[in-house]
């Protein structure tokens, strides 16, 4: 998983096309014409750097041939969201990257919002306007999810975002929307206000109205979702949100209907990947995807939320361009 972080650059011995691509994206963002060319990025990377490439031949067409990897990125970026994704490839064989600032603003901010929350460092940068990236971004998650089921699935942001105290009162408030099964009452809960894994559940839901006070008959397709900034996370990260693990431990019995879980994650990741990324951590969202479902669904509040966000992180003295 690539991991340069801003205002850093990629390492002189990258090849990863993601790596480039993003770094391409916002090099164009920032420049004055909001355009860059290949050409733009060899020369800011020898210039930090300090060295000449007319001095070493070899290296400087394995660094082009590297950089020309990039081209298939971007291309693969424009075919996965479409029309609404912000750059555009321009220029001989595709080698100028043209930031196109007269697209509509929440498909341009929206985007620049994935990109930065993954390459701005989470910890240091993660507030801007008061507001907290990480934070929105299971926002955005959610209203992504929201756009793949009918408009009666349910859904519980369950994360640190949700504002709901404790470990012990999250599991609560969740089981009490999911109205499946009771909370376990053979064992503590501890009150460590974590999530155990858990940020996003949405389930399916039945028609039910009873006369009288009887329960709604339990069998539902529920789905859990981890959501991730940046690029530190690894295997074990993908791995630790297991449906039937975190049901057996804390409801009694476990839901009658099938579990299914997903991976969200801010960043776009290497196409060798794409497929054990899936094995390990379930139905994956990368940056791509959770553009598709999320762009034009946006309601006023979170929109202005990431407007306010991503302005700020653009003015961030981190973001310089060279």
């Amino acid at each position: 998983m690539p991991k340069f972080r801003l205002p850093g650059l990629p390492t002189e011995a990258s090849d990863s096309p993601v790596e480039i691509a993003d770094w391409w994206e916002i090099v164009a963002l920032k420049s004055k014409g909001k355009k860059a060319s290949l050409n733009d990025l060899r020369a800011i990377r020898h210039r930090q750097t300090e060295t000449d490439p007319d001095t070493d031949a070899e290296e400087d067409i394995e660094e082009e041939s590297r950089f020309d990897f990039a081209i298939d990125e971007i291309r693969y970026r424009f075919a996965a969201c479409g029309a609404n994704y912000p750059f555009r490839l321009v220029g001989q064989f595709d080698r100028v990257l043209d930031y196109n600032a007269e697209d509509p603003e929440e498909s341009r901010l929206l985007y620049l919002f994935l990109l930065l929350t993954t390459r701005l460092n989470m910890n240091s940068r993660r507030e801007f306007n008061d507001i907290d990236g990480p934070l929105l971004f299971e926002e955005v998650c959610e209203i992504a999810l929201k756009s793949i089921w009918n408009d009666r699935a349910k859904i519980h942001r369950f994360g640190t975002s949700s504002g709901q105290g404790d470990f012990p009162q999250k599991l609560k408030a969740f089981f009490q929307d999911l109205q499946e099964f009771d909370l376990r009452s053979d064992r503590v809960i501890p009150n460590h206000g974590g999530d155990d894994g858990l940020d996003i559940a949405i389930w399916t839901s039945f028609t039910w109205m009873p006369l009288d006070n009887s329960r709604a008959p339990q069998g539902k397709l529920i789905l859990l979702a981890q959501c991730k900034t940046g690029t530190s996370w690894k295997v074990p990260d993908l791995q630790r949100l297991q449906p039937d693990s975190f049901f057996g431990k804390w409801m009694a019995p476990q839901p009658c209907g099938q579990t299914a879980r997903a991976f969200m994650a801010s960043a776009r990741i290497e196409q060798i990947d794409w497929e054990d990324h899936h094995r390990d951590g379930g139905l994956f969202f990368d940056r791509c995807r959770i553009f598709d479902y999320a762009v034009g669904r946006l309601p006023k509040d979170v929109f202005a939320k990431v407007r306010l966000w991503t302005e700020g992180a653009l003015a961030c003295p981190d973001l310089g361009s060279s």
